[in-house]
């Protein structure tokens, strides 16, 4: 037992460990899944704005539909993520559908 032990702590410490130190994080995705609310509407293929609390602070920034489709103000929709200052979301009652 006292093997068994000893053999899996060297492996953990030698491949475990150093594995997960090594693995980058994709900052593009660090908001994934957060809830927001359309504040300006989303056009189909364009821009509009997202407001979502993180933090205990309120932000809001330019957004896109993922999907191209229009998104209405008032909207919830879920952060797909968000790349140079956009946020790509889609709306809630989609992602709610496939939990």
């Amino acid at each position: 037992g006292a093997a068994g032990f000893a053999v899996s702590a060297v492996l953990l410490r030698a491949w475990a460990v150093p594995g997960a130190r090594r693995e980058v994080v994709d900052a593009r995705y660090l908001m994934q899944g957060h809830p927001a609310t359309v504040t300006a509407e989303i056009v189909a293929g364009g821009t509009g704005e997202i407001a979502y609390e993180a933090d205990g602070r309120r932000w809001s920034v330019p957004a896109r539909a993922w999907d191209g489709q229009p998104l209405a103000r008032g909207a919830e929709v879920a952060i797909d993520r968000v790349e140079d200052g956009v946020a790509y979301v889609e709306a809630w009652a989609a992602v709610e559908a496939r939990l």
